[in-house]
């Protein structure tokens, strides 16, 4: 599985579909587990039906991202780093 993925749009999503950035596998896993948005403040990860957490706190709706936060989508970790 990759280490590093790269921004190449405004939206990076996490899931199994093979429209995702970040490709997840396995047999529950959703086409669509989370989305990454990027807006004119920041960027934003919203939701899907699955349980997301940052920081080890599941989030209930749209969260902004802070460079270093973690993510976690089932029972993978992504940290999140904000680079210009």
């Amino acid at each position: 599985m990759k280490k590093e993925w790269l921004r190449t749009g405004d939206a990076i999503l996490i899931g199994k579909s093979p429209m995702a950035t970040v490709r997840l596998r396995g047999w529950f896993t959703p086409q669509v587990a989370a989305q990454i948005n990027k807006r004119q403040d920041g960027y934003y990860l919203g939701l899907t039906h699955r349980v997301v957490k940052v920081n080890g706190k599941p989030i209930s709706g749209l969260t902004r991202l802070n460079d270093g936060d973690l993510i976690e989508v089932g029972r993978v970790c992504l940290k999140f780093m904000y680079c210009d």
